[in-house]
């Protein structure tokens, strides 16, 4: 018979053995990654011919092959509707302010491959970085001046020989604080092929060169790759979310990355952790982490929170919280509190009801995964899409977190059949309690060609009417019966001002096509020194079968120019060309000449100020 030492000894050593494991397997994994080298992302020639259909695979997981019962429990607050075919309110007043659609021009466009993934970022200079797909372009709205369609391949392959796969997902965010740019963009989609390419830019100007980083995408070493990004910024690191799939493409479960921003700032080998989030935290494969960065361009000092939805469905939000820098020695990321929807639960969208015009294809609008989210005042502010619990078609949430109480409130915005899917957002607040919000969305349904809007919510949750940014001119069609929407859409905040800028993709010519517009309210919309065109441009009836009538107000006298555009930009009639006094301005005008179809109306002042809308001629 063993004594009692020889027995609590051995269980000691068992025990602290044990312990030091289970921390190791629950521990952020030290990493370092050396510079791939320095890319030009602007002066970049062009050979490359894609072909591929698809640039990723297919997350079925928790999706319907097809309808299935309404979940019938109480919504939380009334919905907030609109009706297509007069603006009447349904359920509740819409009170808060319209979205004025500033101006409008073609963001990056990849038809050679679906489905369409856009996200973009604006430095203060007002430089703008669309990328779609495998492809990006460089934007600079003051002079005008926008490079070519320019494909990730061809920018990459001196630097990065080895990625000879299809670059998809890309993300870029900007850095105010540092005034640098920063994408990622995944290659490969098997756990060998898989990589993370994170560029920096030298500076500000994307001419200067952009530092660049190859991490393996099979971050554990452990037979999976990565997909489905998102990113965010504290004040020292960068934050990279994914979803990790097996060879099977099965879902596995999400990771965190957390590089260290001044490495990457500074061409360096970057330090970054790692965190393999189902041991750390229990969450499954199920869900999709989407950080948090803050509203207003700053940041929150050394800690990042992140929201996830289970995207097969739930009635609950899970909320995580990276504390410390990488470079501290101390970051760690715990589960702060999985907090319930107050009579809401979420569920999968049905293809079954995601129609389109005239064919008898179907757009997808994905799963109920939170698209985007920012913080602001201890609060989180995030969207998502979800089958409405009584019509079946696809409404688009809004939520707000409060991060001490352990709360969350919500409100919907859907029409009968109509999906409003892929929605992003950005704060339009005036400072950080003002809790205003923008909201960009794709919207589709059977009576409509696919089509981009935007809505605005005030700091009470009182809702605008919704804004057409850009209506589509056909449907999407392809070789499968349910098609693909994207995976998001990109709504930021220009720092430093009050101008939000959102791009996403609508139907035409049998395709997507990318639009990005600068969004603004009339109150506080600055487009350029001494706002002249300071109230919204009002244009009745629209659409017209002749007759259109337009009013907005100027400060001061100043040299207009009226003229219809083509969707392209190009001007097709010159309606005025004069100088006008201060106040109210009202001109009539028939459609003339002019095609049925749809055009913008531009007035822009000799002081560089623009207002347009879109008018529709029947």
């Amino acid at each position: 018979m063993k004594t009692l030492k020889q027995f609590i000894l051995p269980t000691l050593i068992f025990l602290v053995f044990a312990f030091k494991t289970s921390a190791q397997n629950n521990a952020p994994v030290n990493h370092v990654v050396p510079l791939a080298g320095v890319v030009d992302l602007v002066n970049v020639k062009s050979n490359f011919n894609p072909v591929l259909q698809s640039t990723e695979i297919e997350d079925g997981s928790g999706r319907d092959s097809s309808a299935s019962p309404f979940v019938k429990i109480n919504h939380p607050s009334e919905f907030f509707r609109e009706d297509i075919s007069d603006n009447a309110v349904q359920f509740k007043t819409f009170s808060a302010e319209m979205p004025i659609i500033v101006s409008q021009f073609n963001g990056a466009n990849d038809n050679q491959y679906t489905p369409p993934d856009n996200t973009l970022a604006i430095s203060k200079a007002g430089i703008i970085f669309s990328a779609m797909n495998s492809s990006y372009r460089l934007y600079a709205p003051t002079s005008g001046n926008q490079t070519k369609y320019i494909s990730f391949f061809d920018a990459l392959k001196n630097t990065l020989p080895a990625l000879t796969g299809i670059y998809y997902d890309p993300k870029v965010i900007y850095d105010a604080e540092n005034d640098r740019f920063i994408v990622i963009v995944l290659n490969g989609n098997t756990s060998a092929s898989s990589s993370i390419v994170i560029l920096f830019s030298k500076s500000g100007d994307p001419a200067d060169g952009w530092y660049t980083y190859d991490l393996k995408g099979d971050i554990f070493s452990n037979g999976q790759f990565s997909d489905y990004p998102q990113i965010g910024l504290s004040k020292s690191d960068l934050f990279v979310t994914v979803n990790l799939f097996n060879n099977s493409d099965i879902a596995t479960g999400p990771a965190v990355l957390q590089l260290n921003k001044s490495d990457g700032y500074n061409g360096k080998g970057i330090n970054f952790l790692s965190y393999d989030v189902p041991h750390i935290t229990g969450l499954t494969a199920g869900y999709t982490l989407t950080p948090a960065p803050h509203g207003l361009g700053g940041d929150y000092g050394d800690s990042m929170y992140l929201v996830a939805n289970n995207r097969g469905g739930g009635n609950s939000v899970s909320l995580l919280k990276i504390s410390g820098s990488e470079i501290s020695g101390k970051a760690n990321l715990v589960l702060n509190a999985t907090i319930p929807y107050p009579s809401l639960y979420c569920t999968v969208p049905s293809p079954s009801k995601e129609l389109q015009v005239s064919t008898n294809f179907s757009l997808s609008a994905g799963d109920v995964r939170i698209t985007q989210a920012f913080y602001l005042d201890n609060k989180i502010h995030y969207v998502f899409a979800t089958r409405d619990q009584f019509t079946g078609y696809t409404d688009m949430v809004y939520c707000r977190l409060n991060i001490a109480a352990k709360t969350v409130v919500h409100v919907d915005l859907g029409l009968n059949n109509y999906d409003y899917v892929y929605p992003s957002i950005a704060s339009m607040g005036q400072n950080d309690t003002d809790r205003s919000v923008l909201i960009g969305y794709c919207k589709g349904g059977s009576g409509i060609y696919p089509e981009v809007d935007v809505v605005q919510c005030d700091r009470d949750f009182n809702f605008s009417p919704s804004v057409i940014i850009t209506p589509g001119t056909s449907s999407v069609t392809g070789s499968n019966s349910v098609l693909r929407w994207g995976d998001y859409t990109g709504m930021v905040r220009q720092y430093g001002t009050n101008n939000c800028f959102f791009a996403g993709s609508y139907g035409s010519g049998n395709s997507y096509q990318t639009t990005i517009a600068q969004i603004g309210l009339s109150k506080n919309t600055s487009i350029s020194e001494g706002n002249l065109l300071n109230k919204s441009l009002s244009v009745f009836p629209n659409p017209s079968s002749n007759i259109f009538r337009m009013t907005f107000n100027l400060e001061e006298r100043a040299h207009l120019l009226i003229s219809v555009n083509d969707m392209i930009g190009k001007r097709v009639e010159t309606l005025y060309e004069g100088t006008s006094n201060a106040g109210t301005q009202i001109f009539s005008f028939n459609k003339g000449a002019l095609v049925s179809g749809t055009y913008f109306l531009l007035i822009k002042t000799d002081k560089g100020q623009k207002l347009s809308r879109k008018i529709v001629i029947e």
